[in-house]
């Protein structure tokens, strides 16, 4: 089931007509665990920077990770991430950043992810 999560996203990546380089790499680090690092340039040559590790405890996934988003001068446009280093914002432990604030993400907790034809993610 991993595998085929990260096959999605890495497929997601890879047809996207505004991605103009991507180095994705996938770190198994047992039956049931997995990451993936990757770095997405696009056309506007900004720059997407993704850690997304994923927990399969019985068909159930759990994600831990960061989307950091850079335009061509390297300053950060925003980064989502679950890292419980801020616990005064709403939606702890997911949160966005951007401009030097954090902002909670609507609904986080109980929001539902699907990839394609994926089962679906908490």
């Amino acid at each position: 089931m991993i595998d085929e999560h990260l096959d999605e996203i890495e497929k997601i990546i890879k047809d996207d007509h505004l991605v103009i380089f991507s180095d994705f790499q996938r770190i198994c680090t047992s039956q049931n665990t997995a990451y993936i690092k990757a770095k997405i340039m696009f056309i506007d040559n900004s720059f997407l920077s993704i850690f997304h590790h994923v927990h399969d405890e019985n068909g159930l996934f759990s994600f831990d990770y960061r989307y950091h988003y850079m335009d061509s001068k390297n300053t950060m446009i925003f980064r989502y991430d679950n890292a419980p280093h801020h616990p005064e914002v709403q939606s702890f432990p997911h949160h966005k950043a951007y401009h030097g604030r954090n902002k909670r993400i609507r609904n986080a907790k109980y929001q539902r992810y699907s990839f394609g034809n994926s089962p679906s993610y908490y």
